[in-house]
């Protein structure tokens, strides 16, 4: 579910546009000398692929991919939190991405679910401020089975990262 603040105006659409911008510099400066960075963009290729309108609500699906393929190697964990850009379009939306514990970094590969400026693979830090988070955690019930992630969860531990 979305929720929408009743006072938004055309001025805050077009923060959000010109904010954006600077936002897949910001990625691609911190996603530099990242061992898995090339996994990360292997896997969003295969998200697109598998999943019909990728990346929207597939969050969970990425962040589970992503946990199960780099966490063994590289301690990447789930965030579950909210998606926040209060200063622009007062968006709040439940969201998931990961965190790499040892580079303090975020990573999401669908937040540009949220904005289609965005980048596919993007890297933050910690302190960003439109990512709330709420816990991480190694484990989630719901399995890569009933995700469907499963078989992509496979081939990747199989030949990319381990």
């Amino acid at each position: 579910m979305v929720l929408l603040r009743q006072n938004v105006d055309a001025d805050s659409i077009s923060d959000l546009s010109v904010f954006s911008e600077k936002i897949p510099i910001l990625s691609a400066q911190l996603s530099q000398g990242l061992p898995y960075y090339p996994t990360l963009v292997a896997l969003r290729s295969v998200l697109e692929r598998e999943f019909f309108l990728y990346p929207y609500d597939y969050c969970e699906h990425a962040s589970r991919l992503v946990r199960e393929v780099l966490e063994l190697r590289y301690g990447v964990e789930e965030v579950i939190g909210n998606f926040l850009w209060e200063e622009t379009l007062g968006l709040i939306k439940p969201h998931m991405w990961n965190y790499d514990s040892s580079h303090g970094l975020y990573i999401d590969l669908s937040i540009d679910q949220f904005y289609f400026r965005l980048p596919k693979v993007a890297v933050f830090p910690q302190r960003i401020r439109f990512l709330q988070e709420e816990k991480k955690q190694r484990y989630i019930p719901q399995s890569t089975k009933m995700l469907g992630i499963e078989r992509i969860v496979d081939t990747f531990s199989k030949t990319k990262t381990r």
